[in-house]
């Protein structure tokens, strides 16, 4: 749940969530295309079947602010984390092989913006984000869990 608070010429939008996903899916991991079917519960096989591959357990922290530096225009900045534990998915090696301990992965963003107001219900953002994902699964091929991005962008947004 967030809240917005406002401090003389700062704004505050800090955010905490937690989320408990639960789902039907289950996961047949195939090793390779040309994989056969052999032992379904042995993590080491080249087709494995993982009961509960998507459940997970994350919380979510969000530290937005405006810095109010005349009535149009403020400085800006936003700190995002995002914990993620699978609740029964193994992680991988680079091969591809179940290993010990459950999945993790955290995504950290940080932001910087410049924002003018145009009215009273519109304003206008121009921002910078540097992402930072992490996770101790370290097979990649298709989807990585490791990495550093960055984005800017132009946001317009309208309040009422």
């Amino acid at each position: 749940a967030g809240v917005h608070h406002t401090l003389w010429i700062l704004e505050l939008y800090p955010m905490l969530s937690y989320t408990m996903h639960r789902s039907n899916q289950n996961f047949m991991r195939y090793k390779s295309l040309g994989a056969t079917q052999t032992d379904l519960l042995n993590g080491s096989a080249d087709v494995t079947f993982v009961a509960k591959n998507y459940d997970y357990n994350e919380i979510t922290f969000s530290l937005p602010f405006d810095l109010n530096i005349t009535s149009k225009w403020a400085v800006g900045g936003a700190l995002n984390m995002i914990s993620r534990k699978y609740a029964s998915r193994k992680r991988r090696d680079s091969d591809n092989n179940y290993i010990g301990g459950v999945q993790k992965n955290l995504m950290t963003t940080l932001t910087g913006s410049i924002r003018k107001r145009i009215n009273d219900t519109a304003m206008v953002r121009l921002y910078y984000s540097l992402t930072v994902a992490s996770s101790n699964n370290k097979f990649e091929k298709y989807l990585p869990g490791n990495y550093t991005g960055n984005t800017v962008g132009l946001a317009y947004q309208l309040s009422y």
